[in-house]
């Protein structure tokens, strides 16, 4: 029997209803993760853990299910920022429907900033969407 550690745990629940965003970030924090990667043709995730009392970081590579098809998609900005939206709003039940439909929008992968509380998430030729967690990001002048 295959026994997950407790980071592989968390990515394990993402896939259900249960465990939104908000917690999932809270679950990974808790554990010590300050970033992670998802690459979505590789079907990786790669959590980055720091360890302040010895300055290092580790890495754990977790197999995450494949989401039903990768398109070699063109880059759709207002297709990555509405799937963004649904899911933020709760119109997108999963984070399997959000795969989904960030990957049609064009994106293979992101990485998730936990403690710098922003999301990259990146297209084939190198197009990037920056999204900060609600109530983070830079100050705007008026």
């Amino acid at each position: 029997m295959l026994t997950l550690s407790p980071i592989a745990k968390v990515f394990a629940q993402v896939h259900s209803p249960d465990l939104p965003f908000p917690k999932t970030v809270a679950a990974l924090l808790a554990l010590g993760v300050t970033r992670y990667h998802i690459d979505y043709a590789s079907s990786l995730a790669t959590a980055f853990s720091q360890n302040i009392a010895s300055g290092t970081t580790s890495t754990e590579q977790i197999p995450v299910p494949t989401p039903r098809s990768i398109p070699n998609g063109k880059w759709d900005p207002s297709g990555v920022k509405n799937a963004i939206k649904r899911v933020q709003s709760g119109q997108t039940p999963t984070y399997d429907d959000f795969s989904q439909e960030i990957i049609q929008a064009g994106v293979v992968g992101y990485f998730a900033f936990l403690t710098g509380k922003k999301v990259v998430y990146y297209g084939a030729e190198g197009d990037l969407h920056v999204e900060w967690f609600p109530g983070a990001g830079p100050k705007q002048e008026d």
